[in-house]
């Protein structure tokens, strides 16, 4: 797509990953007509909620979006145009939609075909290469890491390229532990690591869901970009879950959320950071803060500040 010299009249993009929705704004912008299709729902890896914050945007740009579609052919239209059919509903005709540029984004899935891994002693699983918490496959003299493993994202990969090489120039043990963030660079950027509210309700049988809009941040009503909020998930101890944040520089806050989960910080340490003003990075801090405030309201809290008062 990157190489194209000539703008797309009418881009069809097949799929709903990140690259989906990156490509589809970068080229409504430069003023193609764009239509998104996807069998699931757009990035599906993310919390639906924070991902509808960049449908919004996408949608009131003029980008058509169809989530849920099924795709029965592509057909090649005169010389160079295109023509997609897709289901809408059982015995009625597929509607058509036809346009100049075709992109699937569907996700990728590693090649391994031709390695011919078996003769090594590599054994897959689900597809992908099956590696230890210590990134060895099961012929131990050979490491596996990024797509190729299961890695979806680049900071994934270089993460456990630093690792094997540690293992193999100094022998440190190359065990991987990192919590990596994921990023949407759209416009608003989504950015999260963690679980999202799903992932952790099937695991967490009571959960606090905390949020803080950008429109109460002073730095975003000043540069206009009001758009979206921050989202914690908590568990009821009030341990740190997953972060995710839709909106203006989400790919630069979602890192210190990344260290408080990797280092386990707990939502005091975070609510007690002094961010420096006016940034959005006090989104994140509010929104700790909202989780002490909920707590301030309960009845055993209220008698103590009531009994402190009796005594100045």
């Amino acid at each position: 797509m990157l190489d194209l010299d000539r703008r797309p009249a009418h881009l069809i993009i097949v799929g709903g990953d990140a690259s989906a929705l990156e490509l589809a704004q970068t080229f409504r912008r430069l003023g193609s007509q764009v239509t998104v299709l996807a069998e699931g729902s757009l990035v599906p890896r993310e919390d639906p909620e924070m991902v509808a914050v960049l449908t919004r945007r996408l949608s009131a740009e003029g980008v058509t979006i169809r989530e849920g579609v099924h795709l029965t052919a592509v057909e090649r239209r005169g010389k160079t145009s295109v023509r997609v059919l897709v289901a809408t509903g059982e015995g009625a005709e597929p509607d058509e939609i036809d346009g100049s540029h075709l992109m699937v984004a569907a996700g990728r899935t590693p090649d391994v075909a031709a390695l011919d891994l078996k003769k090594a002693r590599v054994a897959l699983r689900d597809g992908v290469v099956d590696v230890s918490a210590m990134l060895r496959t099961t012929n131990r003299r050979i490491y596996a890491i990024g797509g190729v493993a299961g890695a979806d994202t680049v900071q994934a990969a270089r993460h456990q390229a630093g690792l094997v090489l540690k293992a193999l120039l100094f022998r440190l043990p190359a065990k991987d532990r990192a919590i990596v963030p994921r990023l949407v660079g759209a416009d608003p950027e989504l950015a999260s690591v963690g679980l999202t509210e799903a992932e952790a309700a099937r695991r967490h049988r009571r959960l606090t869901i905390l949020r803080w809009p950008y429109a109460e941040n002073d730095r975003a009503r000043a540069e206009r970009k009001t758009d979206g909020h921050v989202k914690l998930v908590v568990a009821r101890d009030g341990e740190l879950l997953g972060v995710s944040i839709a909106g203006a520089n989400a790919s630069e806050m979602i890192g210190i959320w990344a260290l408080a989960l990797a280092k386990r910080l707990g939502l005091n340490e975070m609510a007690a950071s002094i961010p420096p003003y006016p940034t959005t990075a006090e989104i994140g801090k509010d929104a700790a803060i909202a989780y002490f405030a909920g707590r301030a309201r309960r009845a055993p809290v209220r008698s103590m500040v009531r009994l402190l008062r009796m005594f100045g």
